[in-house]
């Protein structure tokens, strides 16, 4: 006989302090036998922080017990915190079939598509999502952009700069439907800095101001290692002071010796053509980023 299921108060008091063993303990005392999903979830998410045995196994077993596109999405945010991008992208993928008008997991399938560098159909699948606006709706447009950079640097190593460019345009957008209005300042380095090497290709005039936009703009910002600081330095590098650039360079790395994007970045530099290691993704589309415009500054070199 199963028995009714009352969440005891202590168990959410314990988890509100954040005293979660003392609340996933309690929840373990049930075993299986609620045939209530939510309570599965809830003990996945406990068991996924405290690192307590496999949390996949509540999540499976909610997710058949669940009606709704809850469970499509919670196998699939899993599986991709776990950089299963395959299998995430065919949970949310089911998802989206059985629930196309549900916002959340079509948004979902969009970002997995990003994940597994399908850029062009994650573009096309965000032009019909509708994500409502809220406080913190940043991650549909991060994610379109992402998509749109990534499409675009895909088209670049084919020397396709008409269509690059075109992707670069729409990187530039912020869509009405993906939750979220333009801000008054926008970082636009990136897309700068393409369209600037672009030009520079096609021996276009407005290559050198782009360029020196993205040197402007990092001078009047807050020091921040990232792919934003590394294509400042190509920039420099673009623009004639490679003896700036290098030493920028060096700085970063010796400063963040064990950060790995900054690691890779420098020896990558220091030794072009010939550094075969691969920056490995682990879900920041950072790497994607500086990996992809790595490779096509080789080619020029």
């Amino acid at each position: 006989m199963v028995r009714c299921l009352t969440v005891p108060p202590s168990i959410l008091l314990n988890w509100s302090r954040g005293q979660r063993d003392e609340a996933l303990c309690l929840l373990e005392q049930w075993g299986d036998e609620p045939a209530f999903a939510p309570f599965y979830y809830t003990r996945a998410q406990l068991r996924s922080w405290g690192n307590k045995n496999d949390p996949l196994a509540d999540l499976s077993k909610g997710q058949k017990m669940d009606r709704t596109w809850r469970g499509y999405f919670k196998m699939a945010v899993f599986l991709r915190e776990m950089h299963d991008y395959e299998k995430a992208l065919e949970w949310a993928r089911q998802g989206e079939e059985k629930f196309p008008q549900n916002h959340i997991i079509q948004f979902e399938y969009a970002r997995v598509l990003l994940y597994n560098r399908d850029y062009d159909q994650a573009i096309e699948l965000l032009m019909d999502i509708t994500i409502l606006p809220h406080e913190g709706a940043q991650s549909g447009r991060e994610v379109w952009r992402q998509a749109c950079l990534l499409s675009a640097l895909q088209r670049l190593e084919e020397g396709e700069y008409t269509g690059a460019l075109a992707r670069l345009e729409q990187a530039r957008h912020w869509p009405e439907n993906l939750g979220v209005g333009k801000p008054y300042k926008v970082d636009t380095r990136l897309e700068d800095f393409l369209q600037g090497y672009i030009f520079l290709q096609q021996k276009r005039d407005g290559a050198e101001p782009l360029l020196q936009q993205v040197v402007s703009y990092t001078k009047n910002k807050v020091k921040e290692f990232n792919v934003e600081y590394y294509i400042y330095i190509l920039a420099l590098e673009h623009l004639g002071k490679k003896e700036k650039a290098e030493a920028l360079l060096n700085e970063w790395h010796k400063r963040s010796a064990q950060d790995r994007l900054a690691d890779w970045v420098y020896h990558h530099y220091h030794k072009k053509g010939v550094y075969k290691e691969k920056l490995s993704f682990g879900g920041n589309t950072d790497f994607l980023l500086v990996e992809k415009i790595s490779s096509i500054m080789d080619k020029i070199k």
